[in-house]
């Protein structure tokens, strides 16, 4: 089976009442990617940071959605979002994943 590693930057600085960030500040999300249909799987996420939860959406296109790095599988250009849990708050970054297939013409096309 065929992987396709994609890291994005979920970054969460947890100051906890600690000046200057008193709260989770995420990362600005990273441009889309390209996936030909053939690749079929695309690791998304970051590592981890103890005391951290994760949940993705969509649900149905990913692995496991507490992971903080699942492997996701879109049939379809698909736009996740994760959102991070510590006991300093909540934090949300999206990555799109875009899915391509060859034309008769040996064109890419985006399927949406």
């Amino acid at each position: 089976m065929k992987f396709t590693f994609l890291f994005i930057a979920l970054s969460l600085l947890f100051a906890c009442g600690k000046d200057p960030a008193p709260g989770p500040t995420p990362v600005p999300p990273p441009p889309p990617i390209p996936v030909p249909e053939d690749a079929a799987r695309v690791q998304i996420g970051t590592p981890g940071i103890e005391g951290q939860t994760y949940r993705w959406s969509p649900t149905d296109t990913v692995d496991d959605v507490t992971k903080p790095m699942p492997i996701a599988f879109p049939k379809k250009t698909t736009t996740y979002t994760v959102t991070a849990t510590s006991k300093c708050g909540q934090a949300k970054s999206t990555v799109t994943v875009h899915v391509f297939k060859q034309d008769a013409s040996g064109e890419l096309v985006e399927i949406k």
